[in-house]
């Protein structure tokens, strides 16, 4: 090798030494954010870091580290972590390219006292060399002064709002500081259009108001001290719907701390109404054509028809034709009523739909997503009292709901319709705290539906819930293509024929607790057949009865001792092959389900003995099985459980 290139590759490697230090470094920079004003009174507070890499090289084992002497716990909530009693805390991260940045939540958790000053220190640092350390720190000594803390809050208590009608408003103060809060204040502001009609403070608490604000001087407020007024409103005229906010804000005269909280929103919200003012068949403020109106209009909205009969409290509508199907989106609320004339707590309904008048047709035709009807009487219809038909795509809970079908409006006197409720392949509705009874045929009938619940009614019985008004045919009638109904809580009782009658299509239902009594035939029938006998294997049907073998009076412990059996298979046995039998005490020697008297757990064969508190001498046991069914393979339900219930058993007379 020549002399002269020797020295020349000394040379260069001793000057590429530097160079490829130089290109191996990350500049790391450390930025902290603090606002003190928004942690003043906070003994825990969080803020963020940026590091930021200005390069060359990526940083490698980028660190972390924050000291905040007299803090009893610091955490870094992106690596979640956390020391606790330590002043001291650091976390890694990993690498952090050129030109890239990270942020950091930093938590502190800060003694208690009212005033203190703590230096606060973040640094960072990776395993490259930095060229420029000096940012890779940062300082800053805070003080922090416990002030008040005032959050202020506002909820509208009211179950329904209706334009120009009461409404109830509530709104209040809080001290989440630290110290007290002095001469405090909350200034309500409502929607343009509202009235304020009362406001009701606390005691030490004063308010005065005008059209559409309230204003409350409350006091001194101590740590974790509030003050809660309740204000009554007229609402205002919003008849097309939308959403109007209410506002509250507080404060005090001293020194708060001015977040957020200190204003508190909630919102209004009125569906579009069309009102029933008279009790015509046709014109402005009849019924026929508010649905009409809404028809028009309430296609994609969700709209409702209320009442307000200025003249009187109650009304009868009698139409000369059928009331046109309701499509739209449309609740027919005959609830309304009640709280026009203020008698919201009234048990029946002040609305009279009387089909007396007509050759044919059905009360109400309810054809849209989401529509039904609550608080109205229905009779004397020639067919059906509400029919409640799927629409082409359900979006909306469908319902009926606190009516009176097939009685006057005092649930006393039978206005017979051909059947009461016919749901016809709605999924996921309800029928609930309706009084069904009096009519010419069943009460209700579910034909084609899917879950569809009916819950709370009074089927066969008076409004009293005692008093026979029985339904010409069954109380309910499970037509064909019905699936999975759910029948509880009802009274179904004194019907001239079946309590429930299911047609033999019908493969689940779930009507375990109801109160069944003094119908014509069984309380429970499945396939129009009368009693169905037990089988040997009953997983393809309804499932077996149980045997009520006995039932005895024990004077000594002030029991009866029910025995029992059971002989029943589940598909799949989801819940290992366990059943649930439920018994029940009747007046009549009838398979009917009168008084439950509670339940057993048991395997699909067995044995059941069961105490029951009391001398039932002189009644009837009976007993329904529950069996659990696992959803079929394939379906959404696959991973479901649900519950099928049999026919009642024949009864044991108590010894």
């Amino acid at each position: 090798m020549s002399r002269i290139v020797l020295p020349f590759l000394v040379l260069s490697l001793l000057f590429a030494a530097p160079a490829f230090a130089q290109t191996d470094s990350a500049d790391l920079k450390v930025e902290f954010e603090f606002v003190p004003e928004e942690h003043l009174t906070a003994t825990f507070f969080s803020t963020w870091t940026r590091i930021t890499n200005n390069g060359p090289a990526t940083a490698h084992g980028l660190t972390i580290a924050a000291d905040a002497p007299g803090a009893s716990e610091i955490q870094f909530w992106q690596t979640q972590t956390r020391c606790q009693q330590s002043s001291t805390c650091s976390t890694t991260y990993g690498d952090l390219a050129p030109g890239a940045y990270v942020e950091f939540s930093v938590a502190f958790e800060l003694p208690a006292a009212i005033e203190t000053t703590i230096p606060l220190t973040v640094r960072v640092s990776s395993s490259n060399t930095d060229p420029n350390p000096a940012d890779n720190v940062v300082e800053q000594d805070q003080l922090f002064i416990a002030v008040p803390e005032l959050w202020a809050d506002v909820s509208s208590s009211s179950d329904r709002l209706e334009p120009e009608l009461p409404a109830d408003v509530a709104f209040g103060i809080t001290n989440r500081g630290r110290v007290a809060a002095l001469g405090t204040t909350i200034d309500l502001t409502l929607p343009p259009g509202t009235e304020v009609l009362s406001v009701a403070p606390p005691e030490g608490v004063s308010c005065t108001s005008a059209t559409t604000t309230v204003h409350c001087e409350t006091g001194a407020l101590h740590p974790n001290g509030s003050q809660r007024i309740h204000a009554t409103v007229r609402t205002p005229p919003v008849y097309d719907g939308g959403s109007l906010p209410l506002t509250v804000r507080a404060s005090a005269t001293n020194r708060i701390l001015d977040s957020r909280f200190r204003t508190s929103v909630t919102a209004w919200y009125f569906a579009p109404l069309f009102v029933v003012n008279n009790g015509e068949d046709s014109g402005p403020g009849s019924l026929r054509q508010a649905i009409v109106d809404a028809n028009a209009r309430c296609i994609a909205d969700q709209c409702r028809i209320g009442f307000r009969i200025p003249a009187t409290s109650s009304m009868t509508i009698r139409p000369v034709t059928p009331l046109p199907a309701v499509t739209g989106s449309t609740a027919i609320d005959g609830i309304s009523e009640k709280y026009f004339v203020g008698q919201k707590e009234l048990a029946h309904p002040l609305i009279q739909l009387d089909g007396s008048l007509l050759a044919a047709g059905n009360g109400l035709d309810l054809r849209g997503d989401g529509s039904g009807v609550s608080g109205v009487a229905i009779g004397n219809f020639p067919g059906i009292g509400v029919m409640l038909v799927a629409s082409a795509q359900q979006t909306h809970v469908r319902f009926v709901a606190d009516n009176f079908i097939g009685t006057d409006a005092t649930g006393t006197v039978a206005m017979p319709n051909q059947r009461g409720i016919m749901v016809l392949g709605n999924r996921y509705g309800y029928l609930t705290r309706n009084v069904i009874s009096g009519n010419r045929l069943s009460g209700v009938w579910l034909l084609g539906g899917y879950q569809f619940n009916v819950d709370g009614n009074r089927i066969g019985v008076a409004a009293d819930g005692v008093t026979p008004l029985p339904n010409g045919a069954s109380g309910i009638y499970i037509g064909e293509g019905t699936d999975r109904p759910w029948i509880y809580n009802n009274t179904i009782a004194y019907n001239r024929e079946f309590g429930i009658a299911v047609h033999p299509s019908v493969r689940q239902m779930d009507a375990s607790i109801n109160s069944i009594f003094g119908n014509g035939n069984s309380g429970i029938d499945y396939g129009l057949d009368l009693a169905t006998p037990n089988v040997e294997v009953d997983t393809g049907r309804q499932p077996n009865t149980p045997v009520m073998l006995s039932a005895t009076y024990d004077p000594a412990r002030n029991v009866t001792m029910i025995e029992g059996e059971l002989h029943s298979f589940a598909e799949a046995a989801p819940l290992g092959n366990r059943f649930r039998v439920i018994l029940y005490k009747n007046d009549s020697p009838h398979a009917q389900a009168q008084t439950r008297l509670g339940d057993t757990l048991i395997s699909g064969t067995g044995h059941f003995s069961v105490p029951a508190n009391g001398d039932l001498r002189g009644k009837y046991i009976t007993g329904i099985t529950l069996r659990y069914r696992k959803g079929d393979e394939g379906t959404f339900e696959e991973y479901a459980i649900s519950e099928e219930t049999s026919e009642i058993s024949v009864p044991v007379a108590v010894q």
